[in-house]
């Protein structure tokens, strides 16, 4: 499928990206005039539009299986459809699930706490442990990009993303340890269950409260 390229302008913003390194006085210097002089970096615009195209991807491959990872998945998509998937899957309303615990968080925890768990400030410490997000080639990928940014650059970025995660319907609930939780011990105050009467496990979603 062809790549949907987003006009985040971040060049036009003055975003400035610099190559991975841990160096620093002139071994910086020389490190940055070889990338003015041959920049093999493709532009920023790309590389995120990259990581947001993964992004859906990742989420439906993570998602957990109803036994063991040889059972079947809670997801209710084949292999090939989840292979498949695009952002628009999130951003609609139908639910691939037999069964789900559903919240409808507050306007500011989906700008901040929610987004912040699947697309981390630039200087949030990430555990080593953390399941599924760790195993996800967006995550990662969006993690090497932004710490080669300016703190001021990567909310820069963060912004342009987060326009696009406002229209998202629906996303796995994310924990402190994970992205996908099927545990009711997890399970709190305001959450709501589909179908109703279903009492046994089932994924944690998280509602957009704009939809």
């Amino acid at each position: 499928d062809q790549l949907t390229l987003h006009d985040f302008h971040f060049a036009e913003r003055g975003v400035t990206r610099y190559p991975a390194m841990d160096m620093t006085g002139a071994d910086v210097e020389a490190a940055l005039d070889a990338q003015d002089a041959d920049d093999p970096l493709p532009p920023l615009d790309h590389a995120m539009s990259l990581i947001w195209a993964q992004f859906p991807s990742d989420i439906v491959q993570q998602s957990p299986n109803l036994k063991s990872s040889t059972a079947a998945a809670y997801i209710k998509l084949s292999r090939a459809e989840r292979e498949e998937v695009t952002i628009d899957l999130f951003k609609g309303y139908y639910l691939p699930f037999d069964a789900a615990y559903i919240r409808l968080c507050q306007r500011e925890d989906w700008h901040n706490l929610v987004f912040d768990k699947f697309f981390p400030p630039k200087n949030k410490q990430t555990g080593e442990r953390t399941q599924n997000f760790r195993q996800s080639r967006y995550f990662d990928d969006y993690l090497r990009q932004i710490r080669q940014l300016s703190d001021r650059d990567a909310e820069t970025v963060r912004d342009r993303l987060k326009s696009l995660f406002r229209d998202i319907v629906w996303l796995p609930h994310p924990y402190s340890d994970r992205m996908w939780s099927t545990s009711k011990h997890d399970l709190t105050y305001g959450w709501r269950v589909l179908p109703e009467g279903h009492t046994s496990k089932a994924v944690h979603l998280v509602l957009n409260p704009a939809f």
